[in-house]
């Protein structure tokens, strides 16, 4: 399973106005992924994270994120066997996302 990227998940356009708290934000995806690695099992946490990231994600701008919570959410729900490879795709993004301010 793997969710698709359009062209400006991995450079995201951000609002000025939030610019400073983006760090903050990207910090506690990378949190949140570590938690989620560390008990892939628990399937209620997994759930509880994707519907977070569902709702989240976009209000910074980052719309992959949101939709991958969405697909964890699902995942965790009905395809637990799909979760190691949603975490090693989240943990890659996390690593190569940029942004920048502008108006989105």
């Amino acid at each position: 399973m793997s969710i698709d990227l359009q062209p400006n998940d991995l450079i995201v356009v951000v609002d000025e106005d939030i610019l400073d708290i983006v760090p903050l934000f990207l910090d506690n995806q990378r949190k949140a992924l570590e938690k989620m690695q560390e008990d892939m099992a628990d399937r209620t946490l997994l759930r509880r994270a994707g519907h977070s990231m569902k709702g989240v994600g976009g209000m910074y701008g980052f719309d992959w994120i949101s939709r991958f919570g969405a697909v964890l959410e699902g995942a965790a729900e009905q395809h637990p066997e799909q979760i190691p490879e949603l975490l090693e795709q989240l943990s890659w993004y996390l690593g190569e996302v940029r942004y920048t301010a502008g108006t989105a």
